[in-house]
């Protein structure tokens, strides 16, 4: 990648445990040692050295730069693992994501907490919708929680494009998507 102000040194990274996986690679727990100091990070590895993935990349990367905001996943930087891969190093969630709490914890959220969730998934949408970006693929898997499940932030940009009048359609989760964008073929 040419984003040599964001370059990171893979040698400065300790890959973990396996997170998950997206549309084009998939993601990992790491250390990364800056500066005499250990970072908790995800690391999104391409899986998928395509030239069509590779533009998708980019694309995420570059719209993870313009996007600083609180309810937004912090991009830290990019990387090329040992064998070539591209990777984005990122905020790591230490709460995992929304699905997870609803789908596989014990722990009961309270009504104001839910609410609390809401409003700051609204911010950050609001937030992309100001930078002329569309998610396109917003669902539990892509809301992480931090901060003692206290700060709510979107992920996974892999499908986000330029907001105008007429967006494509049959981009995203179906289950999650409004239904007059959903048209059965």
């Amino acid at each position: 990648m040419d984003n040599t102000d964001i370059n990171v040194n893979f040698k400065d990274i300790k890959l973990l445990e396996w997170i998950g996986r997206g549309s084009f690679g998939e993601v990992r727990k790491g250390i990364w040692r800056i500066h005499g100091q250990e970072t908790d990070i995800a690391v999104k590895i391409t899986t998928y050295n395509e030239k069509e993935t590779i533009k998708k990349v980019h694309r995420e990367v570059e719209n993870l730069r313009k996007c600083i905001h609180p309810n937004i996943i912090k991009l830290y930087g990019v990387s090329k693992s040992r064998d070539n891969r591209d990777c984005l190093i990122l905020e790591y969630a230490d709460c995992g994501s929304l699905y997870e709490f609803l789908h596989c914890t014990k722990r009961e959220a309270s009504f104001n907490e839910k609410i609390d969730w809401m409003l700051q998934c609204a911010k950050g949408i609001e937030y992309l919708h100001t930078k002329n970006i569309a998610h396109r693929d917003l669902k539990t898997q892509n809301l992480l929680l931090f901060n003692e499940y206290r700060t709510l932030k979107i992920c996974d940009f892999g499908t986000v494009k330029e907001l105008v009048t007429n967006n494509t359609q049959d981009v995203g989760t179906v289950c999650y998507m409004a239904p007059e964008v959903y048209v059965e073929l």
